[in-house]
């Protein structure tokens, strides 16, 4: 069979807003490793980012149609679904015989109503390889899809609902990523993650052990799985000797899990010499830094740490069940510093029952933190999230999807989802005060030309972006 993977866009300036030249596609993991599926079972295996290859939904439609593929494969997440709309509702136009599965974790929360509402044939339900894979058994041998675990589909007029994909315990049992189905060259770092050239992305582990309010990840994927170290530097290495690649990030919740496998794989990549050849970078919790893990992962070549700080609220922290208090913060932050390791901050605004005072803190906690860079997002009731399924009862009915995404700005007077506390308006204006005030620094202007994270003319593109927030309220009239 002929298969095609996609993962789809949504407008720049949806998925960031006012700071949407400063985004650039990032190197799809999940897509890659469902073509090596494909392509390992032998069918004629087709990938496409559209976020690199900018293409219309017009042109996927083509794209199906010239070339006769016979599985369309769709990641769906819910900014992504106005194009996902658009292309399916075409193919199935142009070519009604292409079955089109979509996955993640839009289509998995919402599955029966993406199956009822849109001219699709089926959705895997959490994680996708082995569904997926029997799914392409299934279409290829012309069998019912019945008995599939975690494939829900249509058949005739009715809707065939499934649980959760069982999840998957040997990650080392799967293919590499089929990355040649892509081009490697368009995944350059963007500068907030401090990188330059192409950036690949590894998974070293999937699931996490904590149950933040705002993530939904452990509803696909409950329990831990790690791969062995060993297997996780064959692979960093086969990244650089087959695609000449020298920065990767970890696309884990978070890495390493342990201690041990941080030592372990601080190891490996030393013994073989990889620090002098790539660097690297992931998202750890803070509570996992201490000196002896942060001097090794910064020996086996990781240039910086993302930490997830959110709040400077305990309070707030708590709520979340984010188990971490800022206390614990500043002794990560003191430890990265002085192991030489750069810190990427991620902050958040807008919790439920949040004070503007509380926001205001959470600015001072990230200027007192002194990161290297931040960023501050939206509090978003992503669905399947608890927060989602708190709160949804009282979000306005038939709300476009677009909304559920962290960077996005409503415009003054859109109906929008909202949680207690903080209007969108004060969210949008604290926001805007974050980052003025953590980026106009001149410490942190000169830390950055310093070290050279960013080139003078992406400082001023940066500033020029910043100002153009600024203005945008005033121009807006937003009102509090």
């Amino acid at each position: 069979m002929r298969v095609f993977l996609l993962n789809p866009s949504s407008p720049r300036e949806v998925a960031a807003g006012v700071y949407s030249q400063s985004m650039l596609p990032m190197a799809p993991r999940g897509l890659a490793g469902l073509a090596a599926i494909a392509e390992a079972a032998g069918h004629q295996t087709y990938a496409e980012d559209q976020y690199a290859s900018q293409r219309s939904a017009a042109q996927i439609v083509q794209f199906v149609r010239n070339h006769q593929i016979d599985v369309l494969g769709i990641g769906c997440l819910s900014p992504n679904l106005p194009m996902i709309e658009a292309i399916v509702r075409g193919v199935k136009q142009a070519r009604p015989q292409t079955h089109i599965v979509l996955g993640n974790s839009h289509a998995s929360y919402f599955a029966d109503e993406l199956l009822r509402t849109l001219p699709i044939d089926s959705i895997v339900r959490g994680e996708g390889e082995i569904a997926f894979g029997k799914l392409l058994v299934a279409l290829d041998a012309g069998r019912s899809l019945a008995g599939i675990p975690g494939l829900a589909y249509r058949d005739g007029d009715e809707v065939v609902p499934a649980e959760v994909a069982p999840q998957l315990k040997d990650l080392d049992s799967l293919p590499r990523p089929a990355w040649h189905l892509l081009n490697i060259k368009d995944y350059q770092a963007p500068p907030r993650l401090l990188f330059r050239g192409p950036l690949g992305a590894m998974e070293a582990s999937r699931g996490c052990p904590n149950r933040c309010t705002y993530c939904s990840q452990y509803l696909w994927t409950p329990k831990v799985a790690r791969r062995k170290m060993v297997n996780v530097v064959d692979e960093y290495h086969w990244l650089h000797e087959e695609f000449g690649l020298r920065n990767v990030g970890f696309v884990d919740g978070i890495f390493p899990l342990t201690k041990n496998d941080g030592l372990e794989f601080a190891r490996l990549v030393r013994e073989r010499d990889l620090q002098r050849k790539m660097q690297w970078f992931s998202t750890v919790r803070i509570d996992t830094a201490d000196r002896e893990l942060l001097r090794a992962l910064k020996d086996s070549g990781c240039l910086f740490l993302l930490y997830g700080f959110e709040s400077g609220s305990e309070r707030l922290l708590r709520e979340a069940r984010k188990q971490q208090a800022p206390r614990q913060a500043f002794e990560a932050m003191r430890l990265t510093k002085e192991v030489g390791l750069l810190a990427y901050g991620v902050f958040m605004i807008g919790f439920p029952h949040e004070t503007e005072e509380e926001a205001k803190r959470t600015i001072q906690f990230a200027l007192d933190l002194d990161c290297d860079v931040a960023s501050f997002a939206r509090v978003t009731p992503y669905p399947g999230t608890p927060l989602y399924d708190q709160f949804k009862d009282s979000f306005p009915p038939n709300l476009p999807w677009r909304q559920y995404n962290n960077q996005y700005r409503p415009a003054p007077g859109e109906q929008m989802w909202h949680l207690p506390g903080l209007s969108h308006a004060q969210i949008n204006a604290l926001l805007r005060r974050a980052m003025l005030k953590f980026y106009l620094r001149p410490r942190i202007i000169v830390r950055h030309l310093r070290l050279g994270l960013f080139t003078f003319r992406e400082l001023l593109q940066g500033a020029a972006m910043l100002a153009g927030d600024l203005f945008s309220r005033l121009r807006g009239g937003e009102r509090r």
